[in-house]
């Protein structure tokens, strides 16, 4: 029993820290750590202990009738024999991490996908845990704005069923026919990214001229084990206006799946998860039929992620170098240095039977910005302005910078906390700090002669200048200074300004 309590913690643990479940290699590695604890001498010396506290206090049994206590304990083979155990994916067989990255599985319906979870009592938040959604430990896996469900975002119903129609009374009502279903290419073409560690990885990427930003997916940069810096900006799409969205800021490397032309993106921010499917990708074989497409080859990849946005901030990953175009209702394809983007509609026996709806509107909207406009007004905590006050020294500082603006430049002063300062006349320490100096470097000529050559380069190049008595203010300072040198540049000698300098309880 305290075996198995010991597993429950580090189970947590895993959990927790991970934001994963524990995987039977987690189990294995435990059983080796602790039949190999159990099997050490501190272990036997316990053993030793019980069997002679069970024993009673016989003092006619000898000590050396313990040495050869049997300890039976139990190993596991690890390394190289775990990996037969390796769990296979339970949608293809493949070597998928997780059930939400297989391919098989999310072409498959929605109806498919939820039926295969129930009939496997998998979780329908992480796809991966024989418990309810309700008890799952993991955040919400459904990001689409406004839905309350906690489900994965492959199990979510974009189309509302008849009952909450008919509740909520939307204004915009989609509905498709058979012969009005189309499947259309959206640009996305395979490419190969490099970050600034030199890592790679193989993903696609939508070219996307109604964005104004680059964007790429969370997951690439954990694949290209790129850090970031953070920043904080807002996305609006169809379905949100200004959503805050906190991500990190790469620089990244992209060049076509064939390995040509190599293109520079600038400061690319990261989402989540970028709401793009391969499926309205094109490949080789379902362009074929086109007369005008047919000689045109597109890589296949293993991975089926668009995990890349490239926007119009990156102009020259749109410019177009050939273009090809059939009949009025044909997709069309732009040639650019990134490879060939196919974008337009397919005839309805291509397509699938499913459509993604990317705006829902509803009749209730008006009243619940009212509702919400009176909430705010009532009861809003929050400061309306977002520029941060400046404080006291601040305003101070920021004035005096503002007047120190001579013939087109700046000439600072210094921003003292309070404009009448009194500084005591420190020359009686500048004057033992030179008499220090002077003994020093006469008994050191070649240290004199260094020290005199950098002083006198300092007055050569403007650095020092020598001033008369009368040139000085009521506000004078003198700071003394001292050489120093390190073994490792000889013959070099700095002139060290001792700033730190106190005299009378100032500095």
């Amino acid at each position: 029993m305290h075996m198995r309590t010991r597993w429950v913690d580090i189970a947590h643990d895993i959990n927790v820290k991970s934001d994963r479940e524990p995987k039977f290699s987690d189990l294995v590695c435990f059983v080796n750590k602790m039949s190999q604890t159990a099997s050490s001498m501190y272990a036997t010396d316990i053993v030793r202990d019980n069997q002679s506290r069970s024993s009673g206090h016989d003092t006619h049994v000898k000590s050396d009738s313990f040495v050869n206590t049997k300890v039976t304990t139990l190993t596991t083979h690890t390394g190289s024999e775990c990996a037969k155990f390796e769990r296979k994916c339970i949608c293809c067989s493949g070597k998928c991490k997780e059930l939400g990255d297989c391919k098989a599985y999310i072409d498959m319906p929605l109806s498919e996908r939820r039926k295969f979870v129930a009939i496997r009592k998998l979780c329908f938040n992480c796809l991966k845990g024989r418990h309810m959604s309700v008890s799952c430990k993991m955040s919400k896996q459904c990001n689409v704005p406004e839905c309350q469900g906690k489900h994965h975002l492959l199990l979510h119903c974009w189309v509302k069923p008849e009952s909450d129609r008919t509740a909520f009374q939307p204004s915009v009502n989609c509905a498709t026919t058979k012969d009005s279903l189309l499947k259309a290419y959206l640009g996305i073409i395979p490419v190969k990214i490099t970050g600034m560690n030199g890592n790679t990885c193989e993903t696609y990427a939508l070219i996307d001229d109604g964005a104004d930003k680059s964007l790429c997916d969370e997951r690439l940069l954990k694949k290209l084990g790129q850090p970031g810096k953070p920043v904080d900006f807002k996305i609006t799409t169809v379905n949100s206006s200004g959503s805050s969205v906190s991500g990190s800021e790469v620089n990244l490397r992209v060049q076509s799946a064939s390995g040509s032309d190599v293109l520079d993106l600038k400061k690319v921010w990261s989402v989540k998860r970028l709401p793009v499917n391969a499926r309205s990708a094109a490949t080789a074989e379902s362009i074929r039929r086109f007369p005008h497409l047919a000689d045109i080859h597109i890589p296949r990849l293993m991975s089926s992620d668009v995990m890349l946005l490239i926007g119009t901030d990156a102009p020259e990953a749109h410019i177009p170098i050939e273009v090809r175009a059939g009949d009025g209702h044909q997709p069309y394809a732009v040639r650019t240095r990134l490879g060939w983007a196919i974008r337009g509609p397919l005839p309805a026996e291509d397509s699938l039977n499913d459509v993604n709806i990317n705006f829902g509107h509803s009749s209730d909207v008006i009243l619940q910005q009212q509702l919400e406009r009176m909430w705010t007004a009532d009861f809003n905590d929050v400061m309306h302005c977002a520029k941060p006050s400046m404080s006291l020294e601040d305003m101070k500082a920021m004035k005096i910078m503002e007047s120190s603006l001579e013939d087109g430049h700046y000439v600072m002063g210094l921003s003292w906390r309070d404009d009448e300062v009194s500084m005591p006349n420190n020359i009686v320490l500048a004057h033992i700090c030179l008499q220090q100096l002077k003994k020093k470097l006469s008994r050191e000529p070649m240290l004199h002669e260094q020290y005199t050559a950098t002083v006198s380069d300092y007055i050569e190049k403007g650095y020092a200048k020598e001033i008369s008595h009368g040139e000085t203010t009521d506000l004078t300072w003198y700071l003394p200074h001292h050489p120093v040198t390190n073994d490792n540049k000889p013959g070099k000698v700095r002139v060290v300004f001792d700033c730190a300098a106190k005299f009378k309880a100032c500095h």
